[in-house]
């Protein structure tokens, strides 16, 4: 593939016409690169050279494939949603049940539970220890809600996970608590 063009014209007694003509021909080029890169097919190379580039971009594309896929594994035994047992609170469903996830820097928790007994005003109540991996540098306070009463889990540094009614208002037996909420380590 060719194409010609003509080189631009320079004026010295007006530089604005020469940068005119210039910007136009630095224009003209790049479509032609353009044009020229898109269209470039096997035709334009040696058969060696088409040959060897299609083995080493196979044999690199394999290669990163194959590190992706190791780390996609690797990754994928160390993440995984744990269930979590929290005590005073039944799972509503196995899909719903509470679960965690801990990662290198955060801590994720989702799912959702009914309390077996009402929450009184002002309570706190543990709900569970944290396996070491998921216990923060400091403590953390997340807030979610047990119905329509916000409600704060409170992360120790003690590896204690805590439920905290901060209303004076009692929150029933078998109200839902929704947990959705993640920490930093």
């Amino acid at each position: 593939m060719s194409f010609y063009m003509r080189s631009p014209v320079y004026t010295p007694n007006d530089p604005v016409k020469s940068v005119k003509q210039l910007h136009s021909w630095l224009f003209q080029l790049n479509e032609n690169l353009k044009y020229m890169f898109s269209n470039l097919d096997s035709d334009n190379f040696t058969s060696e050279f088409a040959a060897s580039f299609s083995r080493e971009s196979a044999q690199k594309t394999q290669d990163e494939i194959k590190k992706l896929d190791e780390a996609l594994n690797a990754l994928s035994e160390k993440a995984a949603w744990q269930p979590i047992a929290l005590n005073g609170l039944t799972d509503l469903s196995e899909a719903t049940a509470p679960a965690y996830l801990c990662l290198t820097d955060h801590v994720y928790f989702s799912g959702k539970a009914a309390l077996k007994t009402a929450l009184s005003g002002n309570e706190t109540r543990v709900l569970s220890f944290l396996p070491s991996k998921c216990i923060p540098r400091k403590n953390q306070e997340c807030m979610c809600f047990a119905g329509s009463f916000p409600v704060f889990i409170k992360i120790h540094v003690n590896g204690s996970l805590s439920l905290v009614n901060p209303s004076g208002n009692a929150i029933g037996e078998n109200t839902i608590v929704s947990f959705s909420f993640s920490y930093g380590l």
